[in-house]
């Protein structure tokens, strides 16, 4: 496996269709639209570039298929706020089923996020805009897609 970073426009393809073809056969699956996710890693559009860096990154099987994607990112006017930890985020998680494969990716956000100073990782979050492209389901993905949660 080959962890690569999305600099070109081929990777940025790899990294906007990855999630499509993980969630072919998904009904629920609703799937963003390609230019709003390209505004979170946009310099010029995306105001937390003012006060940060952020990287995002392929992996590759050994045959060259992409197998997941990944992003991480520290913004300096909150990472050190209120926090003993310097503490920086990744998000944009998606991978095919393999442990060894997430935990690579894992990895490589934690190591990249350590280069600059940070101690701590939260996830998945946005860079930016926290209100959008963060979390994860972990339980009612099988039922119809909605904009609204359900309180019992």
């Amino acid at each position: 496996m080959k962890v690569i970073e999305v600099t070109s426009r081929r990777h940025i393809e790899e990294f906007l269709r990855l999630p499509v073809r993980l969630y072919k056969n998904t009904p629920q699956w609703i799937r963003p639209l390609d230019h709003e996710i390209e505004l979170v890693f946009n310099r010029e559009k995306n105001n937390a570039f003012r006060h940060g860096d952020l990287a995002r990154w392929i992996l590759q099987d050994d045959n060259g298929q992409t197998i997941g994607r990944v992003a991480a990112f520290v913004n300096e006017k909150i990472a050190r706020k209120d926090n003993d930890q310097p503490t920086g985020g990744m998000g944009f998680f998606e991978c095919i089923n393999d442990k060894e494969a997430a935990f690579r990716l894992f990895v490589h956000c934690k190591e990249w996020l350590q280069a600059r100073g940070i101690e701590a990782m939260g996830g998945p979050v946005n860079f930016g805009n926290r209100a959008r492209w963060g979390g994860h389901v972990v339980a009612g993905s099988d039922g119809e897609p909605s904009g609204q949660s359900k309180c019992k």
